[in-house]
């Protein structure tokens, strides 16, 4: 039979590994959020980038040259282009 003391330590024991799991399980919660929120993001770019393929020939290559010649950061050019597709009549 277990004593007490063996059995009140297994049972801490069991309690802290409970916190640690519940902690990892917190962790890779957030991870998988972070994840979702990431490929919304991407749909979001991935649209853009559709309305762009639409654009008359002339209009985005002088904005790609623009940017590409400039060397904007990405999220620069993403905002330039956000606002530049929301100001296009398609």
């Amino acid at each position: 039979m277990l004593s007490s003391c063996s059995l009140e330590s297994q049972v801490l024991a069991t309690e802290q590994l409970g916190a640690e799991t519940a902690l990892k399980l917190k962790q890779q919660t957030d991870q998988m959020v972070n994840i979702h929120k990431n490929v919304d993001l991407i749909e979001s770019d991935l649209q853009r980038a559709d309305k762009i393929v639409l654009l008359p020939g002339p209009r985005i290559h002088s904005l790609i040259h623009t940017y590409t010649h400039l060397n904007v950061p990405s999220v620069w050019f993403s905002s330039i282009l956000t606002c530049f597709l929301s100001h296009s009549h398609f």
